[in-house]
């Protein structure tokens, strides 16, 4: 299954293999951009399989292809998504509540199902708002 560019990206797929993990982290060590020299270095992949791996992250969507000679992060996701089954880290909801206006369900609400349903459970959730938001 090959992905468009406007698609989400499928961490669930792409970061099965320890080698694409390793990239991944060695992107958002070197702040989420980095040329192919810098990848092969700090993560100790070498040539073709660098290539190959490098490929399978931008057809799932995890890089983009390089621009300038620099491949980058299309997100800077939660890092808990390289890690594993969601067993294995912990999580803290950090969301930010605004207005209510014409929405019957609080965005906090909606947000935390979404990640229920992706079988992810915040530990902890902590919402920011306004007074006026609040208030609705």
């Amino acid at each position: 299954m090959v992905l468009g560019s406007g698609d989400t990206p499928r961490y669930d797929v792409a970061l099965k293999n320890k080698n694409r993990r390793k990239i991944i982290s060695v992107l958002a060590q070197l702040g989420g951009e980095a040329s192919f020299a810098q990848i092969e270095h700090a993560s100790n992949i070498h040539g073709n399989t660098l290539v190959h791996n490098l490929a399978v992250l931008q057809r799932y969507n995890i890089i983009n292809k390089p621009v300038k000679g620099k491949y980058s992060l299309r997100y800077k996701t939660p890092i808990c998504y390289m890690f594993g089954p969601p067993n294995t880290y912990h999580v803290v909801y950090l969301g930010l509540l605004g207005r209510k206006e014409r929405r019957d369900t609080p965005e906090t609400e909606v947000a935390l199902k979404l990640l229920e349903k992706e079988g992810i459970a915040p530990e902890l959730v902590y919402v920011a708002t306004t007074p006026q938001a609040l208030q609705e």
